[in-house]
This record gives C-alpha cells, structure tokens and sequence, in this order.
C-alpha cells in the first residue's frame, strides 16, 4: 500500500485502509504518520480517508497513538462503532476540513447502498448518527497530549506482539473512548437526525458491550 502511494501520480476521492491489524508483523507502517501523510498527498481538496482500528491486541497507549497520527494528518477525525453488535474494532474517518461532519445524507436512499446499509441496521440518518463514538472535538481532547505514531519510533511493532490477552484490551480500549462519547452532535443545525435518540441508542449500546466484556475478563483464567 505505501509503495503504491509513492509511485502513483494519481488523487482520490477516498482512501480506504481496511482489516489490517496492526499486531501482525510489518502492519504497523500502514497506522503510521508517515503513511497518514501519503494518503494525504494522494486525496483530492474534498477527499476522505477511513481507516480500520481494532480495540484488541492493542495496548491503550499503542491504541491512542495511532489515533493521535491519524488526527495530526485529518483534523476532522470522526471515530465510528457499530452498535448494532458487540464488536472488536473502530472505523475512524478524517478530512482535512475543519467544522461540522460533513454528511451526504441523501446517499442513504441510494439504492446500490440500501442492502448493506440495512444489514448494518442504519435505515435513517438518525441510525447513522447512533453509531458515532467521537467526534473531532472530542478526539483532539483524547489525544492531545498523545505523542503520534510513526516510521522512526514504531511503537506498536514492539508492544503489540507482547499484549496476549484479546478481550482484556478490547475491554480497556472500549472503556477509554465510551468515556469521552460526543455528547453533543457534530454534525450541524440542519443534519436530518434525531441527536437525542441516536445518543440513546449508542449509550444503551456501549453499555452492553462493556457490561458483556466485564463478564468475559471476570471469568478469564
């Protein structure tokens, strides 16, 4: 993936970095600044970039430092979890425009989108809008003081491997961010959603998922 960056004279609309656990072996470059950085270079004035984040098999800190690399890059940094299950990952989402999440609230209806949409239980904006964790406002508090991931020091090559237990740092990892949910909405005055029960809806959510992790790690040997 980075190689092809380097090559490649093109721009894109969007960049996907998708399934790639950084525990394994040589993952680590594709969650670094440095790599975060090419993407940009790559990515049209109004291009966004998703990246995949699992909670597990990540030590808190390796966790908070590649969200900490990918805001320095996008500073609209968005961090997403599906509520409709309990799950081991984040999707995190960036552009480099400042403001409200910019929201094409019209594709919903889109008919190639509607199947997958449904099977990820979004059927309205404000479905969407329930699976929203972070907000811009609410990663640049989290990570602030986080020093970034990157090529010179790549930090998670050398804990990752080390942290053996998979629902202990999914656990931990969950409870750090649902600690700092957005609270209030993101999106601007005129976004078609229902703020309040999309909240509700996410919070009942996390709650499950940390009260179903809790009861996991109690009984781990």
């Amino acid at each position: 993936g980075r190689n092809y960056l380097l090559a490649t004279e093109n721009t894109y609309d969007v960049i996907l970095s998708d399934s790639i656990r950084p525990v394994c072996s040589g993952n680590g470059a594709l969650y670094t600044i440095d790599y975060f950085r090419l993407c940009r270079e790559r990515l049209g004035p109004n291009g966004l970039i998703s990246m995949w984040l699992p909670l597990y098999s990540l030590d808190s800190e390796s966790f908070l430092r590649i969200l900490s690399a990918f805001h320095q890059v996008f500073p609209n940094t968005a961090v997403w979890y599906d509520r409709t299950t309990v799950n081991e990952f984040t999707v995190v989402t960036g552009t480099m425009q400042r403001g409200p999440l910019s929201i094409r609230w019209e594709q919903l209806e889109n008919p190639r989108l509607r199947e997958s949409l449904t099977i990820g239980g979004i059927r309205t904006p404000t479905d969407l809008a329930a699976n929203l964790l972070l907000g811009p406002a609410e990663v640049a508090a989290l990570v602030h003081e986080i020093p970034p991931h990157e090529d010179d020091l790549p930090f998670v090559e050398y804990t990752a491997g080390r942290t053996l237990d998979r629902r202990f740092t999914w656990a931990a990892n969950l409870a750090i961010v649902a600690s700092v949910a957005t609270t209030e909405s993101p999106f601007g005055a005129d976004a078609p959603i229902d703020w309040p029960r999309a909240r509700a809806e996410r919070d009942a959510a996390l709650h499950n998922a940390l009260s179903a992790l809790a009861n996991q790690v109690s009984r781990a040997p």
